[in-house]
Formats: structure tokens, C-alpha cells, sequence
């Protein structure tokens, strides 16, 4: 119940939530040997859910979809306690939080807000990606050649087949909203792992997911032509991940 409410998410909480998030996937990772695969996707269902709300809760203020929560921006805007001490914090550059020649005080804090929700959205990027690629590892434990795993919730469309090297280039993933992800047939194993004991048998997971937000980007600006999009991924894994 963390994270269902993601437009009322502090970045604090954002922040706790990642933790409790990465140390839930950890804590599954080790104990998969044990643990069936019914009981295993259910696990890896929950956690993905709360990884995506935690991308969703931290791009929503930054995609203009919802307001900033005062408790954020009256801490982004409050004076550090290293700002007599740190000459380079962005915190005291107005540069950084200017629209061009506006430099009034309402657009310094609101972009200042902006700037450190977009900081917190980087990290939250990194930490997901981190968190579902450990889901998608331990989920293969249980999984067979041939076989493929679905989630499909409000908050995310996970699809997990375990396949071998040779059948990638007939592999067709349907997704959310009647697309389908299609790939070319190409010498694989040259092209992502590079390695001379890659064959056409070699077993790889291809893991997709759809989140119902994209994240921001990377610069704390709000661009019209993506905030209203979905974010569509797809990843190849091998033994080592």
C-alpha cells in the first residue's frame, strides 16, 4: 500500500520505497531455491507493481500531470545547511533554475523543485532497472525453454520467455494495446554478447515491459510531445544477467 497513491508520494517516501523495494527483490533472489514458482511469480508481481508506481509517483510532477507536493517544494527551496560551505552546490545557482531571462523568484523555486524531483527520478530510474532485472533473473530459475511468464496489471505489462539464442529472431512479444514487438533475424550472439562460446543454443530471457508512464528525460524539463506516452522496453539477458 506504499506507493498506490502516486500522485500523494513525497520524494522521501520515494526514496524509502526504492529501499524496501531493491531489499524485497534481494530477499526473494535468495531464498528462490526454496520457494515455488506460483509463490515466486506472485512475489515478482508484487514487486513490480511497486517499482513501476515508484517511476509513476516520481515523472508525474515532472511530466505536468500532477502538482508538486508542498512538502517537496518548500524543502527544495529551503536553504541547506552546507550552503555557506559548498561553493558548487547547484542549490545556490540560478542559472540552473532560470527560463531564459526570468529570473523572478517563483520561477527560480518552482524549477528549483523541478531539478531536484528530476535528481530523484534519475536515481529512481537506475534503482528500477536494477530491481526488475533482479525479478526477471529469479523468475527464470523456475522457468523452462519454451516457456513464457505474463504479468499484466494497472501498473505494469511484464512478458518473461526463456528461449534459446537460435529462436530470437522469430520471437514476437504482443503488449499492451494490440502492439507487437518484432525482432529481425541477425546473427545474435555476435551482436549482444560478443562471446565465442555463444551459440544458436544458447539460453537467454527476453523480458519486455510496459509502464503506463515514460519517465522525463534527463534535463528537469517537462516536454508536451511525451507526457501523455507509455514507456515500452525490451531486454536480453544471458546466464551472467
Amino acid at each position: 500500500y506504499l506507493t498506490q497513491a502516486t500522485s500523494a508520494l513525497t520524494r522521501d517516501t520515494i526514496t524509502s520505497a526504492e529501499s524496501k523495494c531493491s531489499d524485497l527483490a534481494d530477499a526473494l533472489s535468495g531464498m528462490v531455491l526454496s520457494v515455488s514458482y506460483e509463490d515466486v511469480k506472485l512475489a515478482v508481481e508484487g514487486i513490480t507493481q511497486l517499482a513501476s508506481n515508484i517511476l509513476v509517483a516520481v515523472n508525474t510532477p515532472l511530466m505536468g500531470r500532477g502538482i508538486a507536493l508542498n512538502s517537496d517544494f518548500d524543502s527544495a527551496n529551503t536553504l541547506p545547511a552546507y550552503y555557506d560551505t559548498d561553493i558548487e552546490s547547484p542549490w545556490s545557482n540560478p542559472n540552473l533554475f532560470a527560463d531564459g531571462n526570468d529570473f523572478s523568484l517563483e520561477t527560480i523555486e518552482k524549477n528549483r523543485n523541478l531539478y531536484y524531483q528530476q535528481q530523484n527520478s534519475n536515481e529512481a530510474i537506475t534503482h528500477v532497472e536494477n530491481i526488475l532485472t533482479e525479478c526477471v533473473k529469479t523468475l527464470s530459475v523456475h522457468m523452462n525453454i519454451g516457456q513464457t511468464n505474463i504479468i499484466d496489471t494497472d501498473s505494469i505489462q511484464m512478458t518473461t520467455s526463456k528461449l534459446i539464442m537460435g529462436n530470437l529472431g522469430s520471437l514476437n512479444i504482443s503488449e499492451a494495446g494490440g502492439s507487437i514487438i518484432r525482432l529481425p533475424k541477425l546473427s545474435y550472439c555476435s551482436l549482444l554478447l560478443g562471446s565465442d562460446s555463444c551459440s544458436n543454443n544458447t539460453e537467454i530471457i527476453a523480458n519486455s515491459v510496459v509502464l503506463p508512464l515514460a519517465a522525463a528525460g534527463y534535463n528537469g524539463r517537462t516536454y508536451a510531445h511525451v507526457n501523455m506516452s507509455r514507456s515500452v522496453s525490451l531486454d536480453i539477458l544471458d546466464s551472467t544477467g
